[in-house]
C-alpha cells in the first residue's frame, strides 16, 4: 500500500498544472510584447536614420541647383525642380536636372519643402507620426541660426 501512494505521489508531481501553464504563458507573452516594441523602436530610428540622409542629399543637390541657377526653387516649384525644369515663374535659364526622382520619406509621404525668398529653405518630414509640426519631425533649416 505505501508503494502504491509513493506511486500516486511522483506522477501527480511530474507534470505541470495549469496554473503553472497559464502563468508561464503570460511570462512568455509580456517577453514577446517587449521584444516586438524593441524591433518596433529600432525600425522608427532606422527610418529617421534614412530620413536624414535623403534630406542631406536633397540639401546638396538644392546647392547644386542654386550654384547654376542663382537662387532656389521656390514653394510652388518644389523639389521636382531638381527632376525637371520648372515651368513657373522664376523659370532658370542654366537649368540641368541634378536629380534622376523625388523620394518619398520612409513612411511612404512627401517631404516638405518651403522657399518664399529664394534665398532660404526648409525641409520637413513628418515622421513617424506623419504630420507635419510635431515633435517627431526632421527638419532642415538652411537659415543660418541667430
Amino acid at each position: 500500500m505505501k508503494l502504491n501512494n509513493s506511486i500516486s505521489h511522483n506522477f501527480r508531481s511530474a507534470g505541470f498544472t495549469l496554473l503553472e501553464m497559464v502563468i508561464v504563458m503570460a511570462i512568455m507573452g509580456i517577453l514577446a510584447g517587449g521584444v516586438i516594441a524593441l524591433i518596433g523602436g529600432v525600425q522608427d530610428n532606422a527610418r529617421a536614420t534614412k530620413a536624414e540622409q535623403v534630406i542631406s542629399s536633397y540639401v546638396s543637390n538644392l546647392e547644386l541647383y542654386h550654384s547654376r541657377a542663382k537662387k532656389y526653387p521656390t514653394t510652388e516649384q518644389g523639389l521636382e525642380a531638381l527632376v525637371k525644369k520648372p515651368t513657373s515663374a522664376p523659370v532658370p535659364r542654366k537649368w540641368q536636372a541634378v536629380m534622376q526622382e523625388i523620394q518619398t520619406d520612409p513612411w511612404g509621404q512627401p517631404y516638405s519643402y518651403k522657399c518664399s525668398d529664394g534665398r532660404y529653405y526648409t525641409i520637413t518630414c513628418a515622421g513617424v507620426d506623419q504630420e507635419l509640426g510635431t515633435d517627431d519631425d526632421i527638419i532642415h533649416d538652411s537659415k543660418p541660426a541667430n
